[in-house]
């Protein structure tokens, strides 16, 4: 069953659920108000076609992703440093 993101609009809870596409919350159990909460947009889920041969364990690709996004903002900090030293 799919996640979703609620935020109530009384008192700012955010919550996850997980529960059909065909169910909705609506009633906030932080402030106990009716009608309140409101679904959030959340990053969906990619899935990999099984037919794909993968050698990599979850870990290795959470630590490959972490040093990719590590080397992105390193080279963004060149360039701001880059740009700031022109001006």
């Amino acid at each position: 069953m799919p996640t979703y993101i609620y935020k109530c609009i009384e008192c700012n809870h955010i919550f996850e659920a997980i529960h059909s596409y065909k169910d909705r919350l609506t009633d906030c159990e932080e402030c106990n108000k009716e009608n309140t909460l409101k679904k959030q947009l959340n990053t969906p889920i990619y899935l990999v076609n099984k037919t794909q041969n993968i050698k990599k364990k979850a870990g290795d690709l959470v630590k490959e992703e972490i040093r990719n996004k590590k080397e992105e903002l390193e080279q963004q900090k060149e360039d701001l440093k880059t740009r700031n030293n022109k001006k």
